[in-house]
């Protein structure tokens, strides 16, 4: 179970805010490695426990596919199963449409793993979801997060031509 730093009371280090950290323990308090590898046990007031969500990395049944049908999702196959080995959900006017890459289909016990596409940050701007970047500059991979605390956080972190880097060339994507 993985939960989520929402106070560190000021603690100077150790501890980022919005970080998602591993519980190991909950007795007395939560116990997790901080920032430094250090195990502490901290009051749980200090977090929220994180709820189980899809990843970037699940991976469905063909019949779960296209039971979701989210347009603009696309699937890769990584058990070769079938003659299919990619999956894109479009939107066509009021169809939706799976297009594949051949002719022939057949799935018996094919999986697909999701393939997350990235958006312009002007769709993450014009958003209220949660967002993430990924950049060469950055130094740790983020969660998806509230744009205004990935903004805080990389202004705070990086020289002022690193961070518009990281707003000009970085792959953002939204959470689904």
């Amino acid at each position: 179970m993985k939960v989520r730093c929402i106070n560190n009371n000021g603690m100077p280090f150790g501890l980022t805010l919005n970080k998602e950290y591993e519980l190991l323990d909950s007795k007395h308090g939560y116990k997790i490695k901080d920032d430094f590898n250090i195990i502490r046990t901290c009051p749980k007031s200090w977090f929220s426990i994180v709820k189980e969500k899809e990843s970037d990395n699940m991976e469905k049944t063909f019949k779960e596919v296209i039971q979701d049908k989210v347009v603009g999702h696309v699937w890769k196959q990584i058990s070769k199963s079938s003659m299919v080995d990619r999956i894109e959900i479009k939107e066509y006017g009021p169809r939706i449409y799976l297009r594949e890459n051949r002719k022939s289909i057949g799935f018996r016990d094919t999986i697909f793993k999701l393939i997350k596409q990235p958006v312009t940050f002007e769709e993450v701007l014009n958003s209220e979801k949660r967002c993430k970047v990924e950049h060469e500059l950055l130094h740790e991979q983020f969660e998806y997060q509230p744009l205004d605390n990935l903004m805080y956080y990389l202004s705070y972190s990086y020289y002022e031509n690193d961070f518009k880097q990281i707003l000009k060339e970085g792959k953002w994507y939204l959470e689904d």
